[in-house]
């Protein structure tokens, strides 16, 4: 009976503990750790990615120190409609140039100035995990109060999962509010690839991980 109990008692205590969830990823070949909590959801995307600001830059490096770098290059106006031209810049391997822009609301990214732009980021997420459209593909979202990366936390984190990558090649891109990217992963390729983001300028501040 006391057993009986002490297992109804643990029940109660996780159930009151604002249903926190934490997730160890078995493919993933980082430390991290997720938590969600239990409430209302609309989440305004703007500060997910900062590209509005031809300063801005975030540097990642993956296991073998192997550098990837994500920098605005460029900004183009035309019809008062600004384009920013951002560089991805992964070392040993691939150096492309997208444009994004803002329309109306949502981040929108094309392989040329002039070509078809599809959705990046939608303008709001009404919930903590769903799904919306980018191009023909169907993207996986999941929100997040806090997420652990190597030891670090990071803060009201957006999680998009790509069943075919879209851009870049990567399966897996986690936001943080405010900073932008944080980790960029491809996981279907010969072998996973995790760049996680050792640091970044983002409106003139510069922040270290």
């Amino acid at each position: 009976m006391k057993k009986q109990l002490a297992i109804i008692g643990t029940f109660i205590l996780l159930v009151n503990m604002n249903c926190a969830l934490m997730i160890n990823e078995p493919d993933d070949p980082w430390d991290t750790s997720t938590t969600h909590t239990s409430r209302n959801y609309s989440i305004n995307t703007e500060s997910y990615f900062p590209f509005e600001n031809n300063t801005n830059w975030w540097k990642f490096s993956e296991s073998s120190g192997n550098p990837c770098i994500i920098k605005i290059v460029d900004t183009i106006s035309d019809d008062n409609v600004t384009y920013y031209r951002v560089s991805f810049m992964e070392n040993r391997v691939d150096t492309t140039d997208d444009w994004f822009k803002h329309s109306p609301g949502d981040i929108l990214f094309g392989a040329s100035l002039t070509g078809a732009y599809d959705r990046f980021l939608p303008s709001r997420i009404e919930s903590q995990g769903g799904k919306y459209t980018c191009g023909s593909d169907m993207i996986n979202y999941q929100y997040f109060d806090s997420v652990v990366i190597n030891g670090l936390t990071f803060k009201k984190v957006i999680s998009l999962h790509y069943a075919t990558p879209v851009i870049h090649g990567f399966d897996k891109i986690l936001f943080a509010e405010n900073i932008g990217i944080i980790m960029m992963q491809d996981l279907d390729g010969r072998w996973p690839v995790s760049y996680t983001l050792d640091s970044c300028s983002v409106s003139g501040t510069v922040s270290r991980f």
